[in-house]
């Protein structure tokens, strides 16, 4: 905040320049994190995070859009994240993971967006009491 004040005292003509695009590009970020997440359960480690397979998102953003298999080893370099995909694709199916269309930005343009506030139900553990 400190550093804001003063560059606002140093150069305000050029802090007026730039806070709006400071601002857009936290906007726009925040955009990207918030579908990382929508519609994610919270209850499956494999299933934390949604993933979308926009080939050039994929390219351009380091395979960013294989974020549930991301969650699920976030230890995995990002040019691996393509093959575990293919190893836990089954696993992923039954538990239920999201997968958008659209990059991540874009994700209020998907198709299949689920209501805010629904959250799909889980299946019960194996073995476990009610």
């Amino acid at each position: 905040m400190l550093l804001v004040v003063l560059g606002f005292f140093l150069n305000w003509k050029f802090m007026l320049y730039f806070f709006p695009f400071y601002y857009f590009g936290h906007s726009l970020s925040y955009l990207n994190g918030y579908f990382l997440h929508y519609g994610g359960n919270p209850d499956l480690p494999i299933a934390w995070g949604v993933s979308s397979y926009h080939k050039l998102y994929n390219l351009t953003w380091f395979n960013n859009g294989y974020h549930a298999e991301h969650h699920f080893r976030p230890t995995q370099h990002w040019t691996k994240m393509r093959a575990l995909r293919e190893q836990l694709k089954v696993e992923q199916r039954k538990a239920g993971v999201r997968v958008i269309k659209p990059p991540h930005a874009l994700g209020f343009l998907d198709p299949d967006l689920p209501k805010r506030g629904c959250v799909k139900a889980t299946a019960p553990e194996p073995g476990a009491v009610a």
